[in-house]
């Protein structure tokens, strides 16, 4: 009785901190705070062995922090301190709680897989349910550029729409995918979990998709055995097929809906994979501007993000977004570091994995901040945490 009450307060807590759900009857108090202030509390003691591990990375987050303080008090928008907070509290110690927590990969990535799906399904209920989306829309605060009335794009139990979503989504395919190699029981369940995730992203934005084909590519070149040539092909027909008539069931699904059209639905999600004139790349690289280097953009920074309600960068890049606020040196300073304390605590563990995460890292923050909404880090350091104990002590058994 007592594992089942734990499994699903660590189901609740890790869906708490992953889409961070702001009710409007009292949108400070997120589910991602309730939730790290759970973590914080009963795990405080391990804190120490936080800062003992982790800590220059964290002292350098720490004085970056400072750094974006100073300058947000001469440009009044705290938005960039905010962000830099948040990643400190989410994305490191957070999921540092988490594994102390949990402390078993299998078991992590099983949690992360359920909360996902769990989204997917609500995900996809509201797509096809409007009346359902709306009601969503009067309990909770979403952010993003479109409002519930858009037919295009799905609601779920998360504060977060859109692309930030869809990435989620995509990651869960991700997880689901770790979890089928490196742990292969109930392939069944996993495996459907998994199409229900990657269906989810059509519904939500186009980079999910992206991502999910890049974990899947990911997947099988780490899986591909010349002896399971023909297992596989067999699984990707009876796929292939399975798909197609869950694509041709949710078709007719879409038809039902009033005022859709699936013949622009179909081309939105085929202009993310236009090679040639592929929209979003137009807009980073072309109908957005990079703002200009000089001295202040260089080191001292503008410190600002938002003013007014607009993106006083231009750009929707989180690269540069960063490097106008807090000026070139210092985003360098902190991405820099990023990317050095994935490689250096984690490069004998899986080293290929972990490259990927720096590469997805990379990748999407050419496209908007997703390193300071800290759910995808949050994520990914759970899932690397638990990994670097869980391959350690496999080590060790051996021996």
């Amino acid at each position: 009785m007592f594992r089942k009450l734990n499994f699903l307060i660590n189901l609740i807590l890790i869906f708490s901190i992953v889409y961070d759900v702001s009710f409007k009857v009292f949108p400070f108090l997120t589910t991602g705070r309730v939730a790290f202030l759970f973590l914080t509390v009963a795990h405080f003691s391990k804190i120490k062995d936080f800062l003992k591990n982790y800590g220059k990375f964290f002292l350098i987050v720490l004085i970056l922090l400072v750094v974006s303080f100073f300058q947000s008090i001469f440009s009044d928008d705290f938005t960039q301190v905010s962000r830099i907070a948040f990643f400190m509290i989410y994305s490191l110690m957070a999921s540092f709680l988490m594994y102390i927590r949990i402390n078993n990969l299998e078991k992590l990535l099983t949690l992360f897989l359920l909360a996902f799906s769990f989204q997917s399904v609500v995900l996809l209920y509201s797509f096809f349910r409007p009346s359902f989306k709306l009601t969503l829309d009067s309990l909770i605060v979403y952010g993003g550029n479109f409002t519930a009335e858009n037919l295009y794009r799905a609601f779920g139990f998360s504060s977060a729409t859109g692309a930030a979503l869809s990435v989620i989504q995509g990651l869960a395919v991700g997880v689901g995918l770790i979890k089928l190699h490196m742990f292969p029981k109930r392939k069944f369940l996993t495996i459907t979990a998994i199409i229900i995730c990657f269906i989810s992203t059509f519904f939500v934005g186009r980079t999910g998709i992206i991502v999910s084909i890049i974990f899947a590519g990911y997947f099988f070149v780490i899986s591909f055995k010349l002896r399971l040539i023909f297992k596989y092909a067999i699984m990707t027909i009876i796929a292939l097929f399975s798909f197609s008539v869950i694509i041709n069931q949710i078709e007719n699904r879409l038809n039902t809906i009033e005022g859709f059209s699936t013949e622009y639905f179909s081309k939105w999600i085929a202009e993310g994979f236009d090679l040639k004139d592929n929209k979003t790349v137009n807009a980073l690289a072309k109908d957005q501007r990079i703002p200009e280097l000089n001295f202040d953009t260089f080191f001292i920074g503008t410190g600002t993000i938002t003013k007014d309600g607009l993106n006083t960068s231009g750009h929707d890049s989180g690269f540069i977004q960063t490097y106008y606020s807090m000026g070139l040196f210092f985003t360098f300073v902190f991405y820099f570091a990023l990317i050095l304390f994935i490689y250096y605590k984690f490069r004998d563990y899986k080293k290929s994995l972990v490259f990927l995460f720096i590469f997805l890292i990379l990748l999407l923050e050419f496209k908007e901040p997703m390193v300071f909404k800290y759910t995808e880090i949050f994520v990914l350091f759970s899932i690397l945490f638990t990994l670097k104990d869980y391959l350690s002590n496999k080590q060790i058994m051996l021996k």
